[in-house]
């Protein structure tokens, strides 16, 4: 079985999340740089070595094709040292918590992956309503200072960059 929409959504949010503090750190990437930073240091890959022509190149498995958990690998799969979905799950915490003193999973330790990703689309949700109530009480004092209305932008930018990554299996 392919890996679950559970543990498709905890990767995308903590890929958010790494990026949000590597940003923060000033180290300038984007979600989808640190998506396919963790695929590529830390996931499945094939060296494609035999195609005349071509210089030998290694390819990530796209997160898609990770079977759930280890229980769920072929012997092929084993043959090649490939990681279930889960396994990738624990390695990209262990980065996260090693190298860059992130902490992706909350108090209590014991909390499974399920639970720590409701409980970070809660406080996301929390967040954005507290944004749009503030956004817009911000357009309404806007308008009353003056007799025609302002539109205000957000200037938020995103830089995409790359960043190099120590990591092990």
């Amino acid at each position: 079985m392919k890996r679950s929409l559970e543990q498709n959504d905890c990767l995308h949010k903590w890929c958010r999340v790494i990026a949000e503090h590597l940003q923060a750190n000033e180290v300038n990437v984007s979600e989808d740089t640190v998506k396919e930073l963790i695929l590529r240091k830390l996931g499945n890959c094939l060296l494609i070595e035999n195609v005349p022509g071509m210089e030998p190149e290694v390819i990530a498995m796209r997160s898609s094709k990770y079977k759930a958990t280890d229980a769920e690998l072929s012997p092929l799969d084993r043959k090649r040292n490939f990681i279930s979905m889960n396994n990738l799950l624990n390695q990209v915490e262990a980065w996260a918590a090693h190298d860059l003193n992130l902490d992706l999973k909350k108090e209590p330790a014991d909390q499974t992956t399920e639970e720590w990703l409701a409980d970070y689309n809660s406080k996301e949700e929390e967040t954005e309503n507290e944004s749009s109530t503030t956004s817009i009480a911000t357009v309404e004092k806007a308008t009353t200072r003056s007799d025609q209305p302002r539109r205000l932008e957000n200037s938020g930018s995103h830089q995409a960059g790359s960043e190099n990554l120590r990591a092990s299996r």
